[in-house]
């Protein structure tokens, strides 16, 4: 059938902590394009749109934003690689990490597809 328009994909981890993932294309096109909401130890943060982060912790509440036109750090992260590459460094993410996030949207897109949870 049809692809989802919106998605909203639980992901829970070995160490019982969770993560939300949610796509959604019905919002304000005025809207943060990308958001990214974190809590633990009493402390949360929010990145909106790669530009602005905000941390609340105890009664303090600090925000930093960045240049206006940034670009999500993919020209760090292409730099990074190219000298890794050039080096022999370690690669700037490892490929534990790349196959394990491989893994996990393939298994959504597997949960989609069945209507059922899926362990990774």
């Amino acid at each position: 059938g049809p692809e989802p328009a919106d998605v909203q994909a639980i992901l829970r981890f070995a160490n019982s902590s969770t993560a939300t993932i949610t796509y959604s294309t019905g919002g304000n096109a005025r809207y943060q394009k990308e958001t990214l909401d974190v809590a633990a130890g009493g402390r949360s943060a929010r990145l909106d749109n790669f530009t602005r982060a905000t941390l609340w912790s105890g009664r303090r509440r600090t925000s930093i934003k960045s240049p206006r036109n940034s670009d999500k750090g993919q020209r760090d992260q292409v730099a990074q690689f190219v000298e890794a590459c050039r080096t022999s460094a370690p690669m700037p993410i490892g490929l534990d990490c790349l196959i394990a996030t491989t893994r996990a949207t393939l298994a959504v897109g597997e949960s989609l597809a069945s209507g059922k949870p899926v362990r990774v």
